[in-house]
C-alpha cells in the first residue's frame, strides 16, 4: 500500500507521486528550474528591492587604481618605464589591424595544419625582435614610421601548436623545428 499522495505539478499540470517525506510543487528539476527562476526573477523588482532608488555605493567615485595621481610615475607599482618596445608594439591598435588583415588573407586557417578558427597567433616569419634590432627602434613613435613591422608579408596565420614549434617562437628561438622555417634568421 503506497503511503505518499498524487499531487499536479505547479508548473506543467502533469500529476506526479510524492512520497510522504518529500514536500515537493514540481514534478521534475526542469519544472522547478523554470518555477523558482520566474519566481526568484519578481521577488525583488521595483520597490520590493532594498536598494530601490538609493544610489549606487561607487556611483561618482574614481578607483584607487585609475585615479589621476596613480597613474605613470605617481602608480606605486612603477619601475620607470620598462616595459620592453616589444610588448608595447603588440598591444597597439596598429598591430591588432595588422593581425586581422593577416588572419583575413588566410581565411582564419593555420598555414601549417589546416584547422580553420580555434586559437590562431599572427607568427612573424622574420621576427618581430630581429627588426627592432635591426632598425634600431626605441620607442613606440620609431616603430610605427617603420614598414617592415607592418608588412603582412612578414605576417603568417598558424593555430597555437603550430606556432609554439616555429623556431623563433620566444624561449624556443634557435631551436630546431617542424613547422615554418624563419626567413633571414641567424638560426
Amino acid at each position: 500500500m503506497r503511503k505518499g499522495k498524487d499531487k499536479n505539478c505547479e508548473m506543467c499540470g502533469k500529476e506526479y507521486y510524492e512520497w510522504p517525506y518529500q514536500n515537493r510543487r514540481y514534478c521534475s528539476p526542469a519544472c522547478s528550474n523554470k518555477g523558482n527562476a520566474r519566481q526568484n526573477s519578481q521577488s525583488k523588482l521595483g520597490k520590493k528591492n532594498p536598494m530601490y532608488g538609493k544610489p549606487a555605493w561607487n556611483r561618482g567615485l574614481v578607483g584607487v587604481i585609475k585615479h589621476p595621481s596613480n597613474r605613470g610615475k605617481n602608480n606605486f607599482n612603477w619601475k620607470g618605464g620598462v616595459s620592453s618596445i616589444n610588448y608595447s608594439i603588440r598591444r597597439t591598435n596598429k598591430f591588432k589591424e595588422w593581425r586581422e588583415k593577416i588572419f583575413k588573407r588566410d581565411n582564419w586557417t593555420c598555414q601549417e595544419c589546416g584547422v580553420r578558427g580555434g586559437r590562431l597567433d599572427p607568427h612573424h616569419l622574420k621576427a618581430l625582435a630581429e627588426i627592432i634590432k635591426e632598425h634600431n627602434i626605441k620607442n613606440l613613435d620609431d616603430a610605427y614610421k617603420c614598414k617592415d613591422i607592418w608588412d603582412i608579408n612578414n605576417g603568417v596565420t598558424l593555430c597555437h601548436g603550430c606556432h609554439l614549434n616555429t623556431d623563433n617562437y620566444g624561449k624556443h628561438k634557435g631551436k630546431k623545428c617542424h613547422g615554418i622555417q624563419a626567413q633571414n634568421s641567424g638560426a
